[in-house]
C-alpha cells in the first residue's frame, strides 16, 4: 500500500512538473476605446477657466443676473450658485446645460463669435467625464 501511494506521488509530481507552462508574464487587457497617448487629464484651472475667461466672462461676470464665470467663483456657480445650477453633468456631459449652451442645443453661448474651438468644447466635455473636479 505504501509503495502504491509513493508511486502515485512520484508520478503525480512528474506530471505536474511537465504539465505546467512557463509563466508568460502579466496579462495585458487592451482597452476597447483607444486612449489618447497625450496626458488627457483636464484641470479646471488650467484648461476650463481660461476658456471661460476668453469667451464667457465679458458677459458672465459679477453683474450677470444668472451665472458668474469669473476666476474664483466659476466652479461654485456652475455647481451650486448659478440660477439653473448645476450646469454640469458628470454622467452625461452632453445633457449638461453648459454643454448644451456651448453646442447650440440651447441658446448658443457666446451669442456671437468668436466661439470656442471644437477642441476647447471637447476639453470641457472631458473635464466633466473626469468628474468635473475643482483643481
Amino acid at each position: 500500500m505504501k509503495q502504491k501511494i509513493l508511486y502515485l506521488l512520484i508520478v503525480g509530481s512528474i506530471l505536474l512538473v511537465f504539465s505546467c507552462e512557463k509563466d508568460k508574464g502579466p496579462v495585458i487587457i487592451k482597452p476597447i476605446v483607444p486612449v489618447d497617448p497625450v496626458d488627457t487629464f483636464i484641470h479646471f484651472g488650467l484648461y476650463v477657466q481660461p476658456i471661460f475667461d476668453e469667451f464667457c466672462t465679458r458677459c458672465h461676470n459679477q453683474s450677470h443676473p444668472y451665472l458668474d464665470l469669473q476666476e474664483g467663483v466659476a466652479y461654485t456657480e456652475l455647481w451650486t450658485d448659478g440660477s439653473s445650477a448645476p450646469y454640469v453633468d458628470t454622467v452625461d456631459p452632453g445633457n449638461s446645460r453648459l454643454m448644451q449652451h456651448l453646442e447650440g442645443v440651447l441658446e448658443r453661448m457666446p451669442p456671437e463669435s468668436p466661439y470656442p474651438l471644437t477642441s476647447q468644447i471637447d476639453s470641457i466635455r472631458q473635464w466633466m467625464w473626469q468628474g468635473a473636479r475643482n483643481n
